[in-house]
């Protein structure tokens, strides 16, 4: 697994263009997306078999069900990658919250407008944040303010978020802050994390 503490920031002045956002958006369907699907059909051939004891196949579910979030990431990214250069950041996240929480009980709010040199990899950073909250939170609202450069996401839940946790999205969230030179601060008594820019 990639290290954090290993990584170090890349420039953000190259982004890519439209035809090479499609040119990546085809080799990942192509490849790791067929790729993911194929052990995911492989498993549940495995999964369907008689022979098989119930506490493997009990394991094999757990490992069959992050396959299948690991599949929807990558058609997220896919999605993003075809998608025009978003221009509101701000919409585009609240976007993402209508999709997250379609299902959900969940209320959501943005206020605030993010900055346009980072607003891209912000805005997966707390899509991966919300995804945590609308799966794992017993809470039923969550909101993103914007200003002075510090970003505020927090849930009514009850908190315990843990960083320190192996899940792969958190993994992801940290490891996306460190190559934009941001970090965050997680405030339990009020169940908010807050990002913000690395001083020079």
């Amino acid at each position: 697994m990639l290290s954090i503490n290993n990584m170090r920031p890349r420039s953000l002045n190259f982004l890519p263009n439209s035809e090479e956002r499609l040119r990546i958006s085809r080799e990942i369907h192509d490849g790791l997306a067929q790729d993911l699907a194929a052990i995911g059909y492989a498993l549940d051939g495995i999964i369907g078999k008689s022979a098989l004891d119930q506490p493997s196949r009990t394991s094999l579910r757990e490992v069959r069900t992050e396959i299948s979030y690991l599949i929807t990431r990558v058609r997220d990214e896919i999605f993003t990658l075809r998608s025009p250069r978003i221009e509101d950041l701000t919409v585009a996240l609240r976007e993402s919250f209508e999709k997250i929480f379609s299902d959900s009980h969940f209320r959501h709010e943005v206020t605030g407008t993010f900055p346009n040199d980072i607003g891209e990899e912000i805005v997966k950073v707390i899509t991966e944040l919300a995804r945590n909250a609308n799966t794992y939170s017993d809470g039923n609202f969550f909101a993103v303010h914007i200003e002075d450069g510090l970003i505020s996401i927090s849930d009514n839940g009850s908190g315990g978020l843990d960083f320190n946790s192996q899940r792969f999205g958190l993994t992801g969230v940290q490891e996306r802050l460190t190559i934009i030179r941001h970090t965050l601060r997680y405030e339990s008594a009020t169940n908010t994390i807050i990002i913000e820019k690395l001083s020079e």
